[in-house]
């Protein structure tokens, strides 16, 4: 049963990740720990333009990342671009945990900074990676300038408790990815998106997440947008281009 949560928070993707990213991107091999090394792809356009770190969902992987077009749609603005892959995903080493993703996370954050120190860092993460930019926002209280929530959840139990049964959720789930209780300690700028209709991670999660940011910046709630289409809007990318415009030196 334990096995059968797991694959239910961390499903991953039937896309396979090729040897090497497409073209501009860069390749980069992260060491989490002593067995585990993760993948990462970035460019870079500026070494002193804005950083920005994507953290994707539950059942992601890089190669979808670039098929779904974010990745193009970041190329457009001028900013440096990482986005990583899970342990467990594509091709990064290790399994999935709430304790290996947020390692995977600070060393993603710790390369950044020594690697560009004059860049400003700005996470971005989406559903499970909302979760994941929040708790490192947490950790990197200087070096992390702002973050971009895309369909927050309140915890990742919250969740569960909508599609399962109580039961299920009190005796196998055993990680939190718990946002409401890091909210109020995150001292950094705050971009907050939500679809109005997601059905998956409803909007109640990021209106009872918006209050306790003490420096939210924005709360955009996107009309007629569920949770799998959410960065499918303009609407989105026009306020990520003006939250990350404020970070330009």
């Amino acid at each position: 049963m334990k096995f059968l949560v797991r694959k239910m928070i961390y499903p991953g993707s039937l896309v396979a990740v090729p040897d090497s990213p497409p073209s501009p991107l860069l390749q980069l091999r992260l060491t989490v720990s002593e067995n585990v090394n993760i993948q990462a792809w970035y460019f870079i356009k500026n070494p002193e333009f804005p950083f920005v770190l994507y953290f994707h969902g539950n059942g992601e992987n890089l190669q979808t990342v670039w098929l779904s077009g974010v990745m193009g749609q970041f190329r457009q603005f001028d900013i440096n671009f990482m986005a990583i892959d899970y342990p467990g995903y594509g091709r990064s080493e290790g399994t999935p945990h709430e304790s290996t993703l947020l390692q995977s996370a600070a060393k993603s954050v710790d390369w950044i900074v020594d690697t560009y120190p004059a860049s400003k860092i700005v996470l971005c993460g989406w559903s499970l990676g909302a979760a994941v930019a929040l708790l490192t926002g947490k950790r990197y209280p200087e070096s992390v300038h702002g973050l971009i929530a895309l369909s927050a959840w309140t915890s990742l139990e919250d969740v569960a408790r909508k599609h399962y049964p109580d039961w299920l959720v009190k005796h196998f789930l055993n990680e939190k990815y718990a946002s409401f209780e890091v909210a109020a300690q995150l001292n950094q700028a705050v971009l907050l998106i939500h679809g109005a209709e997601d059905t998956i991670i409803p909007a109640a999660h990021s209106q009872q997440l918006a209050p306790k940011f003490p420096a939210l910046r924005e709360y955009l709630l996107i009309e007629g947008a569920h949770h799998n289409d959410l960065l499918g809007y303009p609407e989105v990318w026009g306020s990520i281009e003006r939250f990350l415009d404020t970070f330009r030196q």
